[in-house]
This record gives C-alpha cells, structure tokens and sequence, in this order.
C-alpha cells in the first residue's frame, strides 16, 4: 500500500501551483453525474506561519458549483452521522466503503495513476445506498438534499491523498517514510479518525 501512497504524492507535488488568489486546476477524475474531483493548487495552508508548502485544495463538483466548500471534520462527521439516523445497516455500509478506500481496496493504477474507481459490483451498491436509501432519507428526516454519496467518497479520497502529500513530503525527492512510529501519519490516520464517528 505504501508504494500505491508514494506514487500519488510524486504525483501530487508535480500538479501546477499558481496562486492563493488565482490557483491552477488538477482534475482527477469525472464522475457519472457529470461532477468532476479536483484539486486545486496551492491550499490555504501555505500561507501558515509555518507553511505546508504542497498543500493542496481538494473539491468535487463544477465550474460553478464547489460542493465540498469549506467541509472539515465536523461536517464530514455531520453527514455520517446523518446516515446512522437514516438506517444503521447503511451505516455500516458507508463505513466499509470508507475503510476499503483507506486501504485501496477500489482503487486502480490507471496509467501509473492511482485513482478511485470501483468496479461495477461495488458502484451498483453505492448507487443502491443512494438511490434507495439516502435521497428519500436526508429529505424526509432533515427537509435537506445532501451531497451524493459517491461524490463524497471521492472527496474523502483527496482529503487523504493531501493528509500524506502534507505528512510525507519529499525528502531528496523521495516521500518520506522513514520514520516507522509516523508512517500511519496522513492517509491511515485521517481514514481510523472518520471511522470512529459514533452511530447515533
């Protein structure tokens, strides 16, 4: 797994950089809404005091419309534990899909890409968490129309993919793994943190 996470940071650190105020546009993948997952480049943390200098900005959505402006933590936490309202079972369902793109599970090497694509297996069950459950779910327990699920596992995939492009930058142009109590650092340690959303 750890080679899979090397790969996307070369990657990662290779996209164009413009500006805060003007960023340059990576797109990763599009989706079968039409939807596209992007990265923006730089990201706000690198007008930190003590920037990091790859981070980037993560979104997925259209020219116009950024559906994952300004989610953090709590909003990620928000939207899963709107689903544990929704139905246990498709809470734990969210919950393996997350873990399985913790791990790579249904990702592919497209090129010498790594990217999130799950077979037609898997994405039949996403499109049956969403079509079945979650529209008439979010509508019916919060009056709300919420992200598509498949759109937010995309976006949680490059928030991990920046957590290690932040925590593992190169070092003599190599990601920095070295050290063996930090290795977890970036993508695993962000995935275990989403996965210990409580059900309600």
């Amino acid at each position: 797994m750890r080679a899979k996470r090397v790969i996307r940071i070369r990657e990662a650190v290779a996209f164009p950089s413009g500006t805060l105020a003007e960023r340059k546009r990576s797109e990763i993948a599009t989706l079968p809404n039409g939807n596209i997952s992007y990265f923006d480049k730089p990201g706000k943390e690198t007008a930190r005091q003590k920037p990091n200098i790859f981070d980037m900005y993560p979104n997925v959505g259209t020219d116009t419309d950024e559906h994952f402006d300004n989610w953090a933590f709590e909003k990620i936490w928000e939207y899963l534990v709107k689903i544990s309202i929704i139905q246990q079972d498709t809470f734990k369902k969210a919950l393996v899909l997350l873990y399985r793109l913790g791990y790579f599970y249904d990702h592919v090497n497209d090129g010498g890409k790594i990217r999130y694509q799950p077979n037609k297996d898997v994405l039949a069950c996403i499109n049956c968490i969403e079509n079945y459950v979650l529209k008439a779910g979010f509508k019916e327990n919060f009056g709300t129309s919420e992200v598509e699920l498949l759109d937010f596992l995309h976006f949680v995939d490059l928030l991990a993919w920046n957590e290690d492009v932040k925590y593992h930058p190169p070092v003599d142009g190599q990601p920095f793994f070295a050290d063996v109590n930090k290795r977890n650092n970036g993508r695993i340690n962000t995935q275990f943190c989403r996965l210990s959303v409580p059900p309600c």
